[in-house]
């Protein structure tokens, strides 16, 4: 039962991360085009500015961010020990010879890096951005 219950989710959590990568491409698409004002009224303002060889100006903005996430994992020094007089030795107290878990935190960090390209009349060209915080993040600009 339980089985049948998680690979559903599984896949429907997959197919969440998949989504909301490409409606952050296509967030990015409809400024291609437009004066990067735009960019700067939506966006705020980008953590720098390059100029690049064809002349053209780079706005990049950077987006980071970090937590902490739990997960649960097997121990087994909390396995409690029981005498078991038929065989003469110690068994794991648990009926079912389960091993106890514990939670266990750990960091997590994510950014994302989102690039403009602005040509000299001050249009979007086009657009690049990487991260593991990207297709997560993006509605939260």
């Amino acid at each position: 039962m339980r089985k049948k219950f998680i690979l559903p989710l599984a896949i429907f959590l997959l197919m969440g991360c998949a989504t909301t990568y490409d409606e952050y491409s296509d967030s990015l698409d409809w400024y291609v085009g437009e004066d990067i004002q735009i960019v700067l009224d939506d966006k705020g303002y980008p953590t720098q500015i390059m100029e690049i060889p064809n002349g053209n100006k780079v706005y990049l903005y950077v987006k980071a961010y970090s937590g902490t996430a739990s997960r649960q994992v097997s121990d087994p020094s909390l396995i409690e020990y029981k005498y078991d007089p038929s065989t003469g030795k110690l068994v794991n107290a648990d009926p079912l010879g389960r091993t106890p878990k514990r939670t266990e935190y750990y960091d997590v960090t994510k950014s994302c890096k989102t690039w403009f390209e602005v040509d000299e009349s001050s249009r979007v060209v086009r657009y690049r951005f990487e991260g593991s915080g990207c297709p997560e993040d993006f509605n939260l600009w």
